[in-house]
């Protein structure tokens, strides 16, 4: 999974803006890319639950701009409607 996840990044499945982890993850899924130790497929949901833990633990710093980005996001929101 970090083999792919270095992909996405690297821009392998296309532009890095474009794709996202559920796409990919719905992607493998779909193709069966995944199995667990009882030989059964992972779905999506897991999948991209994995990707996103991969992704923080292998760029934090990435994480940490996205999420102080969201969260200035959300306040310019709530200053318009306070006016």
């Amino acid at each position: 999974m970090e083999l792919l996840l270095i992909a996405i990044k690297k821009g392998c499945f296309g532009k890095k803006e474009d794709i996202t982890m559920k796409g990919v993850a719905d992607w493998t899924a779909g193709n069966g890319f995944f199995l667990t130790k009882d030989r059964t497929h992972l779905s999506a949901k897991t999948i991209e639950l994995k990707l996103g833990e991969l992704n923080r633990e292998l760029y934090p710093r990435e994480a940490e701009e996205k999420k102080l980005k969201k969260e200035r996001r959300k306040g310019k929101k709530e200053d318009k409607k306070k006016k």
